[in-house]
Protein backbone atom coordinates (compact mmCIF):
# COMPACT_ATOMS: atom_id res chain seq x y z
CA UNK A 1 0.00 0.00 0.00
CA UNK A 2 2.33 2.65 -1.00
CA UNK A 3 5.80 1.23 0.05
CA UNK A 4 8.17 0.00 -2.38
CA UNK A 5 8.77 -3.71 -3.53
CA UNK A 6 11.63 -5.82 -1.82
CA UNK A 7 13.85 -8.12 -4.25
CA UNK A 8 12.05 -11.02 -2.45
CA UNK A 9 8.21 -9.78 -3.07
CA UNK A 10 9.28 -9.22 -6.67
CA UNK A 11 10.81 -13.08 -7.23
CA UNK A 12 7.58 -14.31 -5.71
CA UNK A 13 5.22 -11.90 -7.99
CA UNK A 14 7.24 -13.34 -11.24
CA UNK A 15 7.12 -17.19 -9.86
CA UNK A 16 3.36 -16.68 -9.67
CA UNK A 17 3.22 -14.89 -12.79
CA UNK A 18 4.97 -17.80 -14.46
CA UNK A 19 2.68 -20.24 -12.78
CA UNK A 20 -0.78 -18.71 -14.17
CA UNK A 21 1.00 -17.32 -17.39
CA UNK A 22 3.06 -20.03 -18.63
CA UNK A 23 6.00 -19.37 -21.17
CA UNK A 24 6.15 -21.32 -24.22
CA UNK A 25 9.60 -23.49 -22.77
CA UNK A 26 7.76 -23.87 -18.92
CA UNK A 27 4.60 -25.52 -21.59
CA UNK A 28 6.69 -27.46 -23.73
CA UNK A 29 8.40 -29.03 -20.72
CA UNK A 30 5.51 -29.74 -19.17
CA UNK A 31 4.32 -31.70 -22.13
CA UNK A 32 7.17 -33.56 -22.12
CA UNK A 33 7.05 -34.95 -18.75
CA UNK A 34 3.24 -35.24 -18.87
CA UNK A 35 2.35 -36.62 -22.31
CA UNK A 36 -1.51 -35.93 -22.81
CA UNK A 37 -2.32 -35.78 -19.33
CA UNK A 38 -0.17 -32.65 -19.21
CA UNK A 39 -1.91 -30.61 -21.51
CA UNK A 40 -3.60 -27.37 -21.20
CA UNK A 41 -7.06 -26.53 -20.57
CA UNK A 42 -9.43 -25.39 -23.55
CA UNK A 43 -8.46 -21.80 -24.33
CA UNK A 44 -4.70 -21.89 -22.93
CA UNK A 45 -2.60 -22.50 -25.70
CA UNK A 46 0.84 -20.85 -26.99
CA UNK A 47 -0.11 -19.49 -30.37
CA UNK A 48 2.44 -20.64 -32.34
CA UNK A 49 2.98 -19.59 -36.53
CA UNK A 50 0.35 -22.43 -37.36
CA UNK A 51 -3.09 -22.14 -39.04
CA UNK A 52 -6.05 -21.99 -37.23
CA UNK A 53 -9.00 -24.17 -37.88
CA UNK A 54 -11.63 -23.70 -35.24
CA UNK A 55 -14.43 -26.22 -34.61
CA UNK A 56 -17.78 -25.53 -32.64
CA UNK A 57 -18.67 -29.02 -31.47
CA UNK A 58 -21.84 -27.11 -30.03
CA UNK A 59 -22.94 -25.81 -33.36
CA UNK A 60 -24.51 -29.68 -35.36
CA UNK A 61 -25.47 -30.11 -38.54
CA UNK A 62 -27.12 -33.07 -40.75
CA UNK A 63 -26.71 -36.94 -39.37
CA UNK A 64 -24.61 -39.31 -41.41
CA UNK A 65 -26.28 -42.27 -42.70
CA UNK A 66 -22.98 -43.98 -44.47
CA UNK A 67 -21.10 -44.04 -47.39
CA UNK A 68 -21.10 -46.69 -49.98
CA UNK A 69 -20.78 -48.52 -52.93
CA UNK A 70 -22.80 -50.43 -56.09
CA UNK A 71 -22.96 -53.90 -56.91
CA UNK A 72 -20.73 -56.63 -56.24
CA UNK A 73 -17.57 -57.80 -56.71
CA UNK A 74 -17.74 -58.20 -60.27
CA UNK A 75 -20.21 -56.02 -62.54
CA UNK A 76 -23.31 -58.00 -62.75
CA UNK A 77 -23.09 -59.08 -66.42
CA UNK A 78 -19.84 -60.98 -65.81
CA UNK A 79 -19.31 -64.49 -64.64
CA UNK A 80 -21.81 -66.03 -61.34
CA UNK A 81 -18.87 -67.40 -60.12
CA UNK A 82 -17.01 -63.68 -60.24
CA UNK A 83 -19.69 -62.57 -58.02
CA UNK A 84 -19.20 -62.56 -54.19
CA UNK A 85 -15.96 -63.62 -51.94
CA UNK A 86 -15.77 -63.82 -48.16
CA UNK A 87 -12.52 -61.37 -48.34
CA UNK A 88 -14.32 -59.21 -50.74
CA UNK A 89 -17.14 -58.71 -48.25
CA UNK A 90 -14.42 -58.33 -45.43
CA UNK A 91 -12.14 -55.74 -47.77
CA UNK A 92 -15.02 -53.13 -48.31
CA UNK A 93 -16.55 -53.56 -44.64
CA UNK A 94 -13.47 -53.46 -42.73
CA UNK A 95 -10.87 -51.37 -44.68
CA UNK A 96 -13.16 -49.26 -46.75
CA UNK A 97 -15.61 -48.65 -44.22
CA UNK A 98 -19.25 -49.15 -46.52
CA UNK A 99 -22.52 -49.01 -44.48
CA UNK A 100 -24.39 -48.24 -47.61
CA UNK A 101 -24.69 -51.21 -50.67
CA UNK A 102 -26.91 -49.99 -53.56
CA UNK A 103 -27.75 -52.76 -55.92
CA UNK A 104 -30.08 -52.87 -59.17
CA UNK A 105 -33.94 -54.81 -59.11
CA UNK A 106 -33.89 -56.22 -61.98
CA UNK A 107 -37.04 -56.98 -64.01
CA UNK A 108 -37.73 -60.33 -65.65
CA UNK A 109 -35.99 -61.05 -68.20
CA UNK A 110 -37.90 -61.34 -72.08
CA UNK A 111 -36.76 -62.27 -75.22
CA UNK A 112 -36.70 -58.66 -75.78
CA UNK A 113 -35.76 -57.70 -73.03
CA UNK A 114 -32.70 -59.76 -71.46
CA UNK A 115 -31.28 -59.07 -67.97
CA UNK A 116 -27.60 -59.25 -66.79
CA UNK A 117 -28.85 -61.06 -63.45
CA UNK A 118 -32.04 -61.58 -61.73
CA UNK A 119 -32.43 -62.42 -58.55
CA UNK A 120 -30.58 -65.76 -58.34
CA UNK A 121 -27.53 -64.22 -59.33
CA UNK A 122 -27.80 -61.46 -57.03
CA UNK A 123 -28.71 -64.06 -53.60
CA UNK A 124 -25.15 -65.28 -52.81
CA UNK A 125 -24.12 -61.73 -53.08
CA UNK A 126 -26.95 -60.16 -50.86
CA UNK A 127 -26.43 -62.86 -48.38
CA UNK A 128 -22.78 -63.33 -48.32
CA UNK A 129 -22.56 -59.47 -47.72
CA UNK A 130 -25.25 -59.02 -44.95
CA UNK A 131 -24.25 -61.86 -42.52
CA UNK A 132 -20.43 -60.62 -43.08
CA UNK A 133 -21.79 -56.88 -41.79
CA UNK A 134 -24.37 -58.41 -39.28
CA UNK A 135 -21.35 -60.56 -37.54
CA UNK A 136 -18.86 -57.28 -37.34
CA UNK A 137 -22.20 -55.39 -36.01
CA UNK A 138 -22.37 -53.29 -38.98
CA UNK A 139 -26.13 -51.58 -39.37
CA UNK A 140 -25.81 -52.15 -43.25
CA UNK A 141 -27.89 -50.19 -45.06
CA UNK A 142 -29.45 -51.86 -48.55
CA UNK A 143 -31.08 -49.30 -50.93
CA UNK A 144 -32.88 -50.65 -54.53
CA UNK A 145 -32.55 -48.73 -57.26
CA UNK A 146 -35.16 -49.69 -60.95
CA UNK A 147 -33.20 -48.91 -64.21
CA UNK A 148 -36.61 -50.25 -65.63
CA UNK A 149 -39.76 -51.60 -65.15
CA UNK A 150 -40.91 -54.98 -65.95
CA UNK A 151 -41.09 -55.13 -70.27
CA UNK A 152 -45.33 -55.57 -69.27
CA UNK A 153 -45.66 -52.24 -67.94
CA UNK A 154 -43.97 -50.45 -70.61
CA UNK A 155 -45.60 -48.29 -73.24
CA UNK A 156 -44.34 -46.02 -76.32
CA UNK A 157 -44.16 -42.11 -75.91
CA UNK A 158 -45.61 -39.91 -78.40
CA UNK A 159 -43.13 -38.23 -81.06
CA UNK A 160 -43.86 -35.15 -79.39
CA UNK A 161 -42.37 -36.73 -75.90
CA UNK A 162 -45.84 -34.82 -73.93
CA UNK A 163 -47.83 -38.39 -73.82
CA UNK A 164 -47.49 -42.24 -72.63
CA UNK A 165 -49.21 -43.88 -75.31
CA UNK A 166 -50.88 -46.67 -73.67
CA UNK A 167 -51.31 -50.11 -74.77
CA UNK A 168 -48.51 -49.43 -77.18
CA UNK A 169 -45.65 -51.03 -75.74
CA UNK A 170 -42.70 -49.69 -75.69
CA UNK A 171 -40.38 -50.97 -78.87
CA UNK A 172 -36.81 -51.57 -76.98
CA UNK A 173 -38.94 -53.34 -73.85
CA UNK A 174 -36.60 -52.63 -70.65
CA UNK A 175 -34.27 -50.87 -72.89
CA UNK A 176 -33.83 -47.38 -74.72
CA UNK A 177 -36.24 -45.56 -72.66
CA UNK A 178 -39.83 -45.99 -73.22
CA UNK A 179 -42.07 -44.83 -70.52
CA UNK A 180 -43.94 -46.70 -67.72
CA UNK A 181 -47.70 -46.70 -68.81
CA UNK A 182 -50.10 -44.41 -66.77
CA UNK A 183 -52.24 -47.08 -66.70
CA UNK A 184 -49.99 -49.27 -64.67
CA UNK A 185 -48.95 -47.14 -61.71
CA UNK A 186 -50.66 -49.52 -59.06
CA UNK A 187 -48.79 -52.62 -61.10
CA UNK A 188 -45.69 -51.00 -60.95
CA UNK A 189 -46.21 -50.09 -56.88
CA UNK A 190 -47.08 -54.25 -56.18
CA UNK A 191 -43.67 -54.80 -58.23
CA UNK A 192 -41.85 -52.79 -55.86
CA UNK A 193 -43.02 -54.78 -52.91
CA UNK A 194 -42.34 -57.80 -54.14
CA UNK A 195 -39.00 -56.90 -54.70
CA UNK A 196 -38.69 -55.44 -50.99
CA UNK A 197 -40.06 -58.77 -50.01
CA UNK A 198 -37.63 -60.99 -51.80
CA UNK A 199 -35.00 -59.58 -49.51
CA UNK A 200 -37.65 -59.64 -46.55
CA UNK A 201 -37.45 -63.17 -46.92
CA UNK A 202 -34.17 -63.95 -46.64
CA UNK A 203 -33.87 -61.75 -43.36
CA UNK A 204 -33.04 -58.48 -44.62
CA UNK A 205 -34.78 -55.46 -44.45
CA UNK A 206 -34.26 -53.17 -47.69
CA UNK A 207 -33.52 -49.54 -46.35
CA UNK A 208 -34.59 -47.46 -49.26
CA UNK A 209 -35.95 -47.77 -52.99
CA UNK A 210 -35.74 -45.67 -55.66
CA UNK A 211 -38.56 -46.29 -58.35
CA UNK A 212 -36.06 -45.18 -61.54
CA UNK A 213 -32.68 -44.10 -62.02
CA UNK A 214 -31.73 -41.31 -64.34
CA UNK A 215 -35.17 -40.85 -65.44
CA UNK A 216 -34.87 -38.12 -68.47
CA UNK A 217 -32.13 -40.31 -69.93
CA UNK A 218 -33.45 -42.87 -73.11
CA UNK A 219 -30.30 -44.82 -72.80
CA UNK A 220 -29.41 -48.63 -74.83
CA UNK A 221 -29.75 -50.12 -71.31
CA UNK A 222 -32.61 -50.72 -69.42
CA UNK A 223 -34.41 -47.24 -68.76
CA UNK A 224 -37.37 -45.47 -68.59
CA UNK A 225 -38.36 -41.71 -68.85
CA UNK A 226 -40.42 -39.82 -67.09
CA UNK A 227 -41.12 -36.30 -67.04
CA UNK A 228 -41.87 -34.06 -63.96
CA UNK A 229 -45.68 -34.47 -64.05
CA UNK A 230 -45.18 -38.55 -64.94
CA UNK A 231 -42.95 -38.68 -61.98
CA UNK A 232 -45.05 -37.17 -59.85
CA UNK A 233 -47.96 -38.64 -60.39
CA UNK A 234 -45.86 -41.95 -60.10
CA UNK A 235 -44.89 -41.09 -56.68
CA UNK A 236 -48.69 -39.61 -56.13
CA UNK A 237 -50.04 -43.57 -56.25
CA UNK A 238 -46.93 -45.41 -55.40
CA UNK A 239 -45.88 -43.94 -52.40
CA UNK A 240 -49.22 -44.62 -50.53
CA UNK A 241 -49.52 -48.40 -51.59
CA UNK A 242 -45.42 -49.18 -50.90
CA UNK A 243 -46.45 -47.26 -47.15
CA UNK A 244 -48.50 -49.00 -46.46
CA UNK A 245 -47.00 -52.56 -45.96
CA UNK A 246 -43.71 -51.30 -45.82
CA UNK A 247 -44.26 -48.18 -43.94
CA UNK A 248 -40.45 -47.67 -42.90
CA UNK A 249 -38.59 -48.66 -46.20
CA UNK A 250 -37.80 -45.10 -47.46
CA UNK A 251 -38.68 -43.94 -51.30
CA UNK A 252 -35.56 -42.07 -52.66
CA UNK A 253 -35.20 -40.46 -55.78
CA UNK A 254 -35.39 -38.64 -58.02
CA UNK A 255 -31.69 -39.51 -58.84
CA UNK A 256 -30.43 -37.08 -62.13
CA UNK A 257 -27.80 -35.43 -62.65
CA UNK A 258 -26.53 -32.46 -59.49
CA UNK A 259 -25.52 -30.00 -62.44
CA UNK A 260 -29.20 -30.03 -63.27
CA UNK A 261 -30.94 -31.05 -60.35
CA UNK A 262 -29.04 -27.84 -58.45
CA UNK A 263 -28.07 -25.76 -60.97
CA UNK A 264 -29.43 -22.82 -62.20
CA UNK A 265 -32.59 -24.45 -63.77
CA UNK A 266 -33.52 -26.58 -61.76
CA UNK A 267 -37.16 -25.71 -61.79
CA UNK A 268 -37.34 -27.31 -64.67
CA UNK A 269 -36.10 -30.28 -63.20
CA UNK A 270 -37.65 -33.46 -61.39
CA UNK A 271 -36.71 -32.97 -57.76
CA UNK A 272 -38.40 -29.26 -57.82
CA UNK A 273 -41.46 -30.96 -59.12
CA UNK A 274 -41.60 -33.32 -55.92
CA UNK A 275 -41.20 -30.22 -53.85
CA UNK A 276 -43.62 -28.61 -54.86
CA UNK A 277 -46.31 -31.58 -54.62
CA UNK A 278 -47.58 -31.94 -51.06
CA UNK A 279 -48.98 -35.24 -52.16
CA UNK A 280 -45.54 -36.66 -53.66
CA UNK A 281 -43.64 -35.40 -50.93
CA UNK A 282 -46.27 -37.30 -48.19
CA UNK A 283 -44.44 -40.20 -48.96
CA UNK A 284 -41.15 -39.14 -50.24
CA UNK A 285 -37.74 -39.95 -48.11
CA UNK A 286 -34.42 -38.71 -49.75
CA UNK A 287 -33.50 -36.54 -52.39
CA UNK A 288 -30.71 -38.30 -54.32
CA UNK A 289 -28.33 -37.43 -56.92
CA UNK A 290 -25.74 -38.24 -59.19
CA UNK A 291 -22.62 -36.73 -60.69
CA UNK A 292 -20.12 -37.63 -63.35
CA UNK A 293 -17.04 -36.50 -64.55
CA UNK A 294 -15.79 -37.04 -67.81
CA UNK A 295 -11.69 -37.00 -66.61
CA UNK A 296 -11.38 -33.97 -69.21
CA UNK A 297 -12.15 -30.77 -66.95
CA UNK A 298 -11.16 -30.66 -63.05
CA UNK A 299 -14.70 -30.17 -60.98
CA UNK A 300 -14.26 -26.58 -60.04
CA UNK A 301 -14.72 -26.61 -56.15
CA UNK A 302 -16.71 -23.21 -56.32
CA UNK A 303 -18.59 -24.86 -58.44
CA UNK A 304 -19.54 -28.07 -56.75
CA UNK A 305 -19.94 -25.81 -54.03
CA UNK A 306 -22.53 -23.52 -55.36
CA UNK A 307 -24.67 -26.76 -56.55
CA UNK A 308 -24.88 -28.58 -53.48
CA UNK A 309 -25.97 -25.37 -51.23
CA UNK A 310 -28.54 -24.69 -54.39
CA UNK A 311 -29.73 -28.50 -53.11
CA UNK A 312 -29.39 -27.26 -49.56
CA UNK A 313 -31.71 -24.64 -50.09
CA UNK A 314 -33.99 -26.15 -52.21
CA UNK A 315 -34.41 -29.71 -50.17
CA UNK A 316 -33.40 -29.66 -46.47
CA UNK A 317 -33.57 -26.01 -45.90
CA UNK A 318 -37.61 -25.31 -47.80
CA UNK A 319 -38.64 -28.93 -47.87
CA UNK A 320 -37.10 -30.57 -44.73
CA UNK A 321 -35.77 -33.48 -46.64
CA UNK A 322 -31.86 -35.05 -46.41
CA UNK A 323 -29.95 -35.36 -49.15
CA UNK A 324 -27.76 -37.84 -50.68
CA UNK A 325 -25.53 -38.74 -53.56
CA UNK A 326 -26.26 -42.26 -54.84
CA UNK A 327 -23.97 -42.50 -58.59
CA UNK A 328 -20.83 -40.94 -59.22
CA UNK A 329 -17.94 -42.00 -60.62
CA UNK A 330 -15.63 -40.48 -63.75
CA UNK A 331 -12.38 -39.35 -61.99
CA UNK A 332 -9.10 -40.99 -63.63
CA UNK A 333 -7.15 -43.10 -61.62
CA UNK A 334 -4.12 -40.47 -60.76
CA UNK A 335 -4.00 -38.16 -57.59
CA UNK A 336 -3.83 -35.20 -59.19
CA UNK A 337 -3.14 -35.08 -63.20
CA UNK A 338 -3.67 -31.80 -65.25
CA UNK A 339 -6.60 -31.55 -67.54
CA UNK A 340 -8.48 -34.21 -65.76
CA UNK A 341 -10.50 -35.35 -62.87
CA UNK A 342 -8.10 -37.36 -60.39
CA UNK A 343 -8.21 -38.77 -57.04
CA UNK A 344 -7.42 -35.01 -55.02
CA UNK A 345 -10.48 -33.98 -57.23
CA UNK A 346 -12.84 -36.92 -55.84
CA UNK A 347 -12.20 -35.52 -51.72
CA UNK A 348 -12.92 -32.39 -52.55
CA UNK A 349 -16.12 -32.81 -54.41
CA UNK A 350 -17.12 -35.26 -51.35
CA UNK A 351 -16.29 -32.07 -49.53
CA UNK A 352 -18.59 -29.65 -51.06
CA UNK A 353 -21.62 -32.79 -50.80
CA UNK A 354 -20.78 -32.46 -46.92
CA UNK A 355 -19.53 -29.51 -46.03
CA UNK A 356 -22.58 -27.15 -48.63
CA UNK A 357 -24.59 -29.26 -49.15
CA UNK A 358 -25.00 -31.13 -45.96
CA UNK A 359 -25.57 -34.49 -47.63
CA UNK A 360 -25.97 -36.97 -45.17
CA UNK A 361 -24.70 -40.36 -47.68
CA UNK A 362 -22.63 -40.64 -50.26
CA UNK A 363 -22.72 -43.65 -52.95
CA UNK A 364 -19.65 -44.34 -55.23
CA UNK A 365 -20.99 -46.17 -58.56
CA UNK A 366 -19.10 -49.76 -58.73
CA UNK A 367 -16.85 -50.80 -55.97
CA UNK A 368 -15.04 -53.66 -58.07
CA UNK A 369 -14.88 -55.09 -61.46
CA UNK A 370 -12.30 -57.98 -62.10
CA UNK A 371 -10.68 -57.07 -65.52
CA UNK A 372 -9.00 -54.24 -64.11
CA UNK A 373 -9.20 -50.42 -62.18
CA UNK A 374 -11.18 -47.90 -64.32
CA UNK A 375 -12.66 -44.42 -63.53
CA UNK A 376 -15.65 -46.40 -62.87
CA UNK A 377 -14.78 -48.64 -59.97
CA UNK A 378 -12.62 -48.47 -56.79
CA UNK A 379 -11.12 -51.95 -57.35
CA UNK A 380 -10.17 -54.66 -59.14
CA UNK A 381 -11.65 -57.38 -57.11
CA UNK A 382 -9.59 -57.68 -53.71
CA UNK A 383 -6.16 -57.57 -55.61
CA UNK A 384 -5.53 -54.14 -56.37
CA UNK A 385 -7.19 -50.83 -54.78
CA UNK A 386 -7.13 -47.16 -56.77
CA UNK A 387 -5.88 -44.13 -54.96
CA UNK A 388 -9.38 -42.83 -55.07
CA UNK A 389 -10.16 -46.12 -52.92
CA UNK A 390 -7.99 -45.05 -50.48
CA UNK A 391 -9.43 -41.05 -50.83
CA UNK A 392 -12.64 -42.43 -50.26
CA UNK A 393 -11.64 -44.69 -47.23
CA UNK A 394 -10.09 -41.14 -45.68
CA UNK A 395 -13.96 -40.41 -45.51
CA UNK A 396 -16.11 -43.78 -44.97
CA UNK A 397 -13.50 -45.74 -42.72
CA UNK A 398 -13.84 -42.76 -40.01
CA UNK A 399 -17.35 -41.04 -40.57
CA UNK A 400 -19.44 -43.73 -38.74
CA UNK A 401 -23.31 -43.27 -39.62
CA UNK A 402 -24.80 -41.72 -36.17
CA UNK A 403 -21.88 -38.53 -36.84
CA UNK A 404 -22.98 -35.59 -36.77
CA UNK A 405 -21.09 -32.68 -39.05
CA UNK A 406 -20.33 -29.85 -36.93
CA UNK A 407 -18.95 -26.06 -37.46
CA UNK A 408 -15.84 -25.77 -39.08
CA UNK A 409 -14.31 -22.30 -39.85
CA UNK A 410 -10.90 -22.28 -41.94
CA UNK A 411 -8.93 -19.58 -43.41
CA UNK A 412 -10.68 -19.53 -46.89
CA UNK A 413 -7.28 -18.04 -48.62
CA UNK A 414 -5.18 -21.03 -46.96
CA UNK A 415 -5.96 -24.11 -49.53
CA UNK A 416 -7.50 -26.10 -47.15
CA UNK A 417 -10.66 -27.76 -46.98
CA UNK A 418 -11.64 -28.64 -43.52
CA UNK A 419 -14.90 -30.50 -41.89
CA UNK A 420 -15.83 -32.05 -38.85
CA UNK A 421 -17.64 -34.95 -37.46
CA UNK A 422 -18.88 -35.62 -33.78
CA UNK A 423 -20.30 -39.10 -32.72
CA UNK A 424 -22.34 -38.70 -30.03
CA UNK A 425 -22.29 -42.63 -28.28
CA UNK A 426 -18.76 -42.83 -28.64
CA UNK A 427 -17.81 -38.70 -28.17
CA UNK A 428 -15.55 -39.54 -31.27
CA UNK A 429 -14.40 -36.13 -33.33
CA UNK A 430 -13.56 -37.20 -36.82
CA UNK A 431 -12.05 -33.98 -38.98
CA UNK A 432 -11.25 -34.08 -42.58
CA UNK A 433 -8.75 -32.03 -44.21
CA UNK A 434 -7.62 -31.18 -47.63
CA UNK A 435 -4.67 -29.49 -48.66
CA UNK A 436 -4.62 -28.52 -51.51
CA UNK A 437 -1.38 -26.19 -51.64
CA UNK A 438 1.84 -27.26 -53.38
CA UNK A 439 3.13 -26.43 -50.14
CA UNK A 440 2.69 -28.28 -46.66
CA UNK A 441 0.80 -26.38 -43.79
CA UNK A 442 1.02 -26.83 -40.15
CA UNK A 443 -2.74 -26.44 -38.52
CA UNK A 444 -4.17 -25.95 -35.04
CA UNK A 445 -7.30 -27.50 -34.00
CA UNK A 446 -8.98 -24.62 -31.82
CA UNK A 447 -12.63 -25.19 -29.80
CA UNK A 448 -13.74 -26.11 -26.74
CA UNK A 449 -14.01 -30.19 -26.47
CA UNK A 450 -11.81 -30.66 -29.19
CA UNK A 451 -9.56 -33.16 -28.36
CA UNK A 452 -5.43 -32.45 -27.85
CA UNK A 453 -4.42 -35.77 -29.51
CA UNK A 454 -5.22 -37.55 -32.32
CA UNK A 455 -4.65 -40.60 -34.40
CA UNK A 456 -3.74 -39.21 -37.88
CA UNK A 457 -3.92 -41.32 -40.99
CA UNK A 458 -2.74 -39.61 -44.40
CA UNK A 459 -3.37 -39.68 -48.49
CA UNK A 460 -0.89 -38.35 -50.86
CA UNK A 461 0.16 -38.95 -54.21
CA UNK A 462 2.60 -41.50 -52.55
CA UNK A 463 0.71 -43.05 -49.09
CA UNK A 464 -2.42 -44.40 -49.06
CA UNK A 465 -4.43 -43.72 -45.82
CA UNK A 466 -1.44 -44.47 -44.06
CA UNK A 467 -1.66 -44.53 -39.80
CA UNK A 468 0.90 -41.98 -39.22
CA UNK A 469 0.62 -42.27 -35.15
CA UNK A 470 -0.88 -39.78 -32.65
CA UNK A 471 -0.46 -35.78 -33.53
CA UNK A 472 -1.05 -33.25 -30.69
CA UNK A 473 -3.73 -30.81 -31.80
CA UNK A 474 -2.03 -27.69 -31.46
CA UNK A 475 0.52 -28.95 -34.33
CA UNK A 476 -0.93 -31.02 -37.63
CA UNK A 477 1.24 -31.20 -40.59
CA UNK A 478 -1.02 -31.53 -44.04
CA UNK A 479 1.71 -32.23 -46.64
CA UNK A 480 1.40 -30.27 -50.13
CA UNK A 481 -1.64 -31.98 -51.92
CA UNK A 482 -2.52 -34.33 -48.77
CA UNK A 483 -5.82 -35.65 -47.24
CA UNK A 484 -5.56 -36.44 -43.52
CA UNK A 485 -8.14 -37.32 -41.12
CA UNK A 486 -7.60 -37.18 -37.19
CA UNK A 487 -9.64 -39.69 -35.21
CA UNK A 488 -9.82 -38.32 -31.40
CA UNK A 489 -11.84 -38.62 -28.21
CA UNK A 490 -13.24 -35.49 -27.18
CA UNK A 491 -12.90 -34.04 -23.68
CA UNK A 492 -16.84 -34.62 -22.71
CA UNK A 493 -18.37 -37.34 -20.30
CA UNK A 494 -17.88 -40.72 -20.16
CA UNK A 495 -18.16 -42.27 -23.46
CA UNK A 496 -17.56 -46.17 -24.84
CA UNK A 497 -14.58 -47.67 -25.82
CA UNK A 498 -15.66 -48.27 -29.60
CA UNK A 499 -14.05 -45.72 -31.96
CA UNK A 500 -14.93 -47.12 -35.33
CA UNK A 501 -17.35 -49.93 -35.06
Amino acid sequence: MGKSLTGRSIVLIALIFQCFFPTAQTIGASRKGRGNSGALPDGMYFKTGSLAIDIDTNTKYQTIDGFGIFGAMDTWWGNPQGMYSDRWANQVLDDLGITIWRNEYYPPATAKSPQDADWSKQLPVVKGLVKKARDKGIDLKIILTVWSPPESMKCAISADGKSVINGQPSAQGTKGGGALCTNKYANFAQWLIDGIKMYKDIGVDVYAISPQNEPLGAVPYNSCVYTQAWYVEMLKIVGPRLKAVYPKVKIFGAEYMLEDEGGDHRQWFLNRAISNSPEALRNFDIFAMHRYFGGSVPPSTSTEAKLWSNSKTDYIDHVGRPIWMTETAGFVDSWEETGKSGALDLALAIHAALSSGHASGWVWWQGSELSGISKYNLMKGVEQRSKRYYVSKNFYHFIRPGARMVKVQADKGSGIFASAYLRQGTRTLTTVLINTSSQGKTIRLDGANVPHSFNLYETTAKEDCLAKGTVSRESVFLPAKSVVTLVGRTTLAKHSTAIYK
